[in-house]
């Protein structure tokens, strides 16, 4: 096994997060894991691949001589299957352009349509950071 991120990991990781869906108690258990993966219960390409991942602090789980218990997702885990931010302002900015977003569909006119939408492409154009900055001036400031 080389650990693959997209052949071998991230199909794995994406499975821990469909069996905690699936069963809804926030755990998942290496057999639940794997047949989401329509594996083997005890298959040994998910044990390793499950180690590499607690190792790798993607996830939460215990290894017991009956199989993998007690899985769940850890913040990287959150990150990169649940859409948690990563960075500090990652969510201001996506709740911007989602503002911006809801701004844009429910404009009563074509002009003040346009208006958002040349303001949200402004944004965009300009990037994340120049908008966390800004958002981050405005409210250290109390705009």
């Amino acid at each position: 096994m080389v650990f693959d991120w997209n052949a071998e990991i991230r199909p794995v990781l994406d499975a821990v997060k469909e069996a905690l869906d699936r069963n809804g108690h926030g755990f998942a258990d290496g057999a639940e894991i794997n047949a989401v993966l329509e594996r083997e219960a005890d298959d040994h390409a998910t044990d390793v691949v499950l180690s590499k991942l607690r190792e790798t602090k993607f996830i939460k789980g215990h290894r017991e001589s009956d199989g993998w218990s007690d899985c769940t997702l850890d913040e990287k885990g959150l990150q990169m299957v649940a859409g948690w931010p990563a960075k500090p302002g990652d969510d201001t900015y996506e709740q911007l352009l989602a503002a911006l977003a809801q701004r844009i569909d429910s404009a009563a006119t074509e002009e003040e349509k346009s208006k958002w939408i040349k303001l949200r492409d402004g944004f965009t154009s300009a990037g994340r950071d120049f908008a966390i900055d800004l958002l981050s001036n405005l409210a250290s400031q109390g705009m």
